[in-house]
């Protein structure tokens, strides 16, 4: 074979040679052929992966049911029937290309589907010009890879296009003649995606992802139902817990209520005992002279003395009431302190809050000196006559009063216990009415409050006091006290010269 399949040369002495299974020569042209019009440009094949790729038609197109087709190379003993594949039949997919027909002279496939992996390119061009194929000038552009024409060029192909990614392609090739462009011929082509970038891929990966996502959230639902169903065992678990905890703090809180009711109880009537002890003293004293005056006046009587017997009468009489007279006051302290110790449903009562003050101030003031026999301090008064009764609950005021009372006291020892001599601990207690109000104020000049423990002093169960020493109740009961009764308990102190409690109660 003397040319390369599918293409043709014009020789000097006439003669056309065209390249096919054979060689086919038309000779008898006496010169050369000069044509104005421009020869057409083809694109006679491509290559993938730098192999030529043929194309064939469906043999049996032109074949009746009844023939037979036999094999090319003439031997009666290959033949094909219809209806099984030919090895040419067979290339129609083969390596996973798709067409649709055969175009052109050149059996180039239409709408041709190459797949992915068939993406190493080469393109193959010629021109129908009757002279010297060396002085032909190509051109060509891939639409969707090149940006521009290509250089022009000699030969018949294109340059290798490697890795092309899946899209639709046109190839364009335009050959120089009569010192112009010629018309581009033109082929298109597709190089489909691989299966798992196909529209079903992505149709099963969200319907996949869907699965997943429904899979996880009915896990997540259950293990969520899991764990809602352990914590609720837990905090039902704990909320007995702490159930049984707030009880035994209840009952806690109870006793050690009670025990500063009877710390305060025992403050009180140590007061009270040193009270009721001065009448009970001029009771035991005019008694026993009245029991001499009586022995006087039997002598007097014997005698016959009945003037001396008068006298000495009237002295008894005089001692019998001095003796019912600190007998009532003893009576009147019993009564009137003893109230702070009574329980059950108190109610509010017009109250005299001076003399209120005035017999806690004492109270408090000797039931201190029953523990500490040095103990000593100046009381003073100021008390606003004007105030007259309020309706208080007089054992829940007296308390408050009482606490603050000995609070101050204890602030004024402690302070003497750490001060040369020259200061006096003094405390004092003074009322006054102020816009429809009535206040009692209680003021020590002892160490007073430091500023960082000043917000927690009426926390239940703060102190300030060393173990054993306070329970931390006090100012804690007094300001829920003075609530009950819609007033205030406020404090004012300067840290190192005292503090003053001040009680602010509706009149």
């Amino acid at each position: 074979k003397a040319a390369s399949y599918n293409s043709d040369l014009l020789l000097g002495n006439g003669q056309y040679w065209w390249g096919d299974d054979g060689i086919t020569i038309i000779s008898n042209l006496d010169k050369p052929i000069n044509d104005s019009i421009a020869p057409a440009t083809y694109i006679t094949g491509f290559d993938i992966f730098n192999h030529r790729q043929n194309f064939v038609k469906d043999p049996w197109e032109n074949v009746n049911e009844k023939d037979t087709l036999w094999s090319s190379d003439r031997k009666k003993d290959t033949f094909f029937l219809r209806g099984k594949p030919t090895p040419q039949t067979s290339a129609l997919n083969r390596g996973g290309m798709q067409w649709d027909s055969l175009n052109t002279v050149y059996n180039l496939p239409s709408n041709l589907h190459l797949p992915y992996n068939k993406n190493y390119l080469q393109f193959h061009f010629s021109q129908a010009h009757f002279g010297t194929q060396d002085t032909v000038w190509y051109r060509y552009i891939l639409e969707g890879v090149d940006q521009q024409w290509s250089e022009k060029i000699y030969k018949g192909s294109s340059e290798n296009y490697p890795g092309i990614s899946p899209g639709n392609y046109t190839f364009k090739v335009s050959s120089f003649f009569g010192g112009k462009w010629g018309e581009p011929v033109v082929y298109s082509f597709t190089i489909s995606p691989p299966w798992w970038k196909t529209w079903w891929a992505y149709v099963l990966y969200v319907l996949a992802g869907i699965a997943i996502l429904r899979a996880y959230i009915v896990y997540r639902s259950r293990r969520l139902k899991r764990e809602n169903k352990l914590l609720e065992e837990k905090i039902n678990l704990r909320t007995k817990q702490l159930q049984q905890s707030l009880e035994d703090l209840k009952a806690t809180q109870s006793q050690l209520i009670q025990s500063e009711k009877m710390a305060s109880l025992g403050e009180l009537t140590a007061g009270i005992a040193h009270e009721i002890q001065n009448p009970l003293n001029f009771i035991n004293n005019f008694s026993e002279v009245n029991t001499e005056l009586i022995a006087e006046m039997k002598e007097e009587i014997d005698k016959g003395n009945l003037e001396e017997v008068k006298n000495i009468a009237d002295d008894i009489e005089a001692n019998e009431q001095k003796i019912n007279h600190h007998g009532k006051r003893a009576d009147g302290i019993v009564k009137g302190m003893l109230q702070h110790s009574r329980s059950g449903n108190r109610q509010k009562e017009p109250t005299n809050i001076n003399t209120l003050a005035d017999e806690y101030l004492r109270l408090a003031y000797h039931g201190l000196r029953a523990k500490d026999k040095s103990f000593n301090a100046i009381m003073k008064t100021d008390f606003d006559e004007s105030i007259g009764d309020i309706n208080v609950i007089p054992q829940d005021i007296g308390r408050v009063i009482l606490n603050l009372f000995t609070n101050a006291f204890y602030a004024v020892t402690e302070k003497k216990k750490r001060t040369a001599d020259g200061y006096e601990p003094t405390v004092s207690v003074g009322t006054k009415k102020t816009n429809g109000k009535v206040q009692v104020i209680v003021k020590d000049n002892g160490n007073g409050i430091p500023q960082k423990v000043l917000e927690k002093i009426f926390q239940p169960f703060f102190t300030t006091k060393p173990t054993g020493e306070g329970t931390g109740l006090g100012l804690s009961l007094s300001y829920d006290i003075i609530k009950a009764h819609h007033g205030e308990l406020k404090v004012e102190t300067k840290e190192g010269e005292g503090a003053t409690f001040i009680i602010i109660l509706p009149q």
